[in-house]
């Protein structure tokens, strides 16, 4: 009987976790689903265009097989060689890791499942990623405030919904889906002092993205005074060079046009294409305020709160994320943003607790 009632006491702690879980699970699945199919009816309409509308030639296959097949093309990471055009091309290839993988899972889904149901699944996996983000990001918000009740769990689940909103937006790419989680996790441990767990989530994140590399930042700062503090410093850095040596070899791949993204590709001059004043336009302020949507909260919040040590950190960690961002991706491009919704929850779980 005791056993019997320790067991119904803990399915009652965690069914906040559990209810939540799938709600954020639900509602990232429907979010992904509309935003790959509108991709998969884009490219439809593109393949009918190309084929002058031959209904034999098109309906030979289906749209969503088309659409997972163009991400099985393992150029994504066999061709290592650094091209002539200058841009965000050459720097991809530092994730040929994550693209290897993308590719095998594709490529595994195609041949067990039906092109409808392989899309579906192909969905599902990624709201699965998001899913699992939310409750890293949930355990550390309960790590920092001290509280565990399904109020407050609700309460979080609302604003990590609140920080999806880049789904809305057309989804460009797989892998802040990915550094999404990465940082998610790194967050909890770093506030757990867990070093090799740390790692583990970390190298994940590396062998995804160039951006990555932050994530030293978390464990390094935060727990300055702790032992192995300094391991991250080490251990990242190294295993980027490891699986990018060959690009390391190559004098192109210094060159500040394969990191910083152009506003206009077709424009070379490097001292006119990343000059802020080529951004000035209707589509730049609408994107600017799109992301001073996503920053509002926490400014917010800011006011009237008390400053400490680790939110300080944080603080300087979620404005070498927006820098990397602004200075990386097309400022029109906001789905890469929503890699800052784990440390935008961690500072306001710290502006909550600090008021």
């Amino acid at each position: 009987m005791i056993y019997k009632y320790n067991l119904i006491e803990k399915l009652c702690e965690y069914q906040r976790v559990l209810i939540t879980f799938t709600l954020v699970l639900l509602l990232s699945f429907s979010y992904i689903f509309h935003g790959f199919s509108e991709k998969v009816r884009t490219k439809k309409i593109v393949s009918q265009y190309e084929h002058s509308f031959d209904k034999k030639d098109v309906s030979e296959i289906t749209p969503q097989k088309k659409w997972l097949l163009d991400k099985t093309d393992t150029r994504n990471y066999e061709l290592r060689g650094m091209d002539s055009g200058q841009g965000i091309s050459n720097r991809h290839k530092t994730r040929w890791v994550a693209n290897y993988f993308e590719i095998k899972k594709t490529n595994f889904l195609l041949s067990n499942f039906s092109p409808k149901f392989a899309f579906a699944i192909y969905c599902l996996f990624f709201s699965l990623i998001i899913s699992a983000s939310y409750v890293f990001c949930l355990l550390s918000f309960e790590h920092i405030v001290k509280k565990k009740n399904i109020k407050n769990t609700l309460l979080f689940s609302s604003a990590f919904i609140f920080y999806l909103y880049p789904l809305y937006f057309e989804i460009q790419e797989y892998f802040s889906f990915h550094e999404m989680f990465a940082i998610s996790a790194c967050i909890f441990f770093t506030l757990k002092k867990k070093i090799w767990h740390f790692l583990f989530f970390a190298i994940l994140g590396v062998l995804n993205r160039e951006t990555g590399l932050l994530l030293i930042t978390f464990y390094t700062f935060i727990n300055f005074k702790e032992k192995l503090y300094f391991l991250p410093i080490f251990v990242l850095p190294s295993i980027f060079i490891f699986v990018n040596y060959d690009l390391f070899t190559q004098p192109s791949f210094y060159s500040i046009g394969y990191w910083l993204s152009p506003y206009d590709t077709s424009v070379f001059d490097t001292t006119r294409n990343f000059s802020i004043f080529n951004y000035f336009g209707l589509q730049y302020f609408y994107s600017l305020l799109l992301i001073f949507i996503y920053l509002f909260p926490t400014l917010i919040l800011l006011f009237n709160s008390k400053f400490d040590k680790n939110l300080k950190i944080f603080l300087f960690i979620l404005f070498l994320y927006i820098v990397s961002l602004l200075g990386g991706t097309i400022i029109t491009n906001i789905f890469p943003f929503i890699i800052l919704a784990p440390t935008l929850l961690a500072i306001n779980s710290y502006l909550v607790c600090n008021k």
